[in-house]
Parts: C-alpha cells; sequence; structure tokens
C-alpha cells in the first residue's frame, strides 16, 4: 500500500464526495487500538455528510457505507489518504480507533476528480444535465457542497437549459 498522506476533514469530505458521484463501492475496517478489525464492511454505496449547524468544535463527517452510518468529529479525529492509479484508501484515526476506507476499482475520469482539488481555489464546476441520468447524483453533490459552507457564485444557463455551476466558498466570491 502506498504510504497514506495526512489531509485536512474537507478534503477527506471531497474524496467521499467524489466517491458517491461516481456511484464507486467502499469498503472499511474498523479497528479499536492495536487490535484486529472488530468490524468490516464489504463494498457498499458511499453516501457522506458534513453537520456544520453546529459549534465549529462539534462539527462531524458523516459516512455512510448501504445501510451502516459512522460519525467522525473533526476536531478529536485526524484525516490521511492516499489515490492510486486505481483505488482510494482514507484512514481516520483517534486515540481510541481507526476507520479505514478503501474503494474498488475507479474509472479514470473519478480519479482525475479525486486529485482535482485545490486548496487556494477551491471552486468546483458542476455541469448539470436536466434530462441526465446522472442529475439526481450532480444535485446531491451540489447539496454536499452546500453543506460543507460553499456558495453557489455563478449560474450559466446553456441553449438545452442545462446548467454549469461554480460553487466556492463566501470569502472568495468575486464580484
Amino acid at each position: 500500500m502506498p504510504t497514506l498522506l495526512p489531509t485536512t476533514p474537507a478534503f477527506a469530505f471531497h474524496l467521499f464526495n467524489v466517491m458517491q458521484a461516481h456511484n464507486v463501492l467502499c469498503g472499511l475496517e474498523f479497528k479499536g487500538g492495536q487490535a484486529d478489525p472488530l468490524l468490516g464492511i464489504a463494498y457498499q454505496p458511499v453516501k457522506v455528510d458534513r453537520i456544520l449547524d453546529s459549534a465549529p468544535e462539534d462539527q462531524t463527517l458523516i459516512v455512510s457505507l448501504g445501510e451502516a452510518e459512522f460519525s467522525f468529529g473533526l476536531k478529536e479525529h485526524q484525516f490521511s489518504y492516499t489515490v492510486s492509479g486505481s483505488q482510494i484508501d482514507i484512514c481516520i484515526t483517534s486515540e481510541t480507533h481507526s476507520a479505514w476506507f478503501n474503494t474498488t476499482g475507479m474509472k479514470r475520469s473519478a480519479l482525475d476528480a479525486a486529485l482535482d482539488y485545490d486548496l487556494d481555489s477551491d471552486d468546483k464546476i458542476i455541469h448539470m444535465e436536466v434530462t441526465s441520468d446522472d442529475f439526481e447524483d450532480a444535485f446531491q453533490f451540489l447539496t454536499n457542497l452546500i453543506r460543507e459552507g460553499r456558495v453557489i457564485k455563478s449560474v450559466r444557463v446553456l441553449g438545452d437549459g442545462n446548467q454549469v455551476l461554480t460553487v466556492g466558498y463566501v470569502s472568495k466570491v468575486s464580484s
């Protein structure tokens, strides 16, 4: 396994969002201390949510795999990741436990989307084709970005009714 790199909760949230948007299946090994895994979950669809309507010290990243839901307080957990040529691995640790998430093989476009993250310019461009089968996924991705604290900075409606949205943080809104 390649070396895990430390990261921010925001980047981990981005990676889970990419998994969700591209319908990538993800597995989990949950460990307590140095013991063998206490819980393992076979590959399941991923859903992610980040609770922001609380005090910053109480913010939580919630990850669902199938019917199982896990919450990780941002203050007491550390996040690390690796993106290889075929999958994403994310490790979320605290003093008492660790959760290891790994994906099934991913398409190149999904891996590129995972690496398309710039801390300095964190605007996301979302193409929403209203007649597409992927519309619901794109809408959920947009909803998750807004829950993360971003705003819609611009919208361009194309001639066929499809929309191109630029979503970013308030402090970086251009006039």
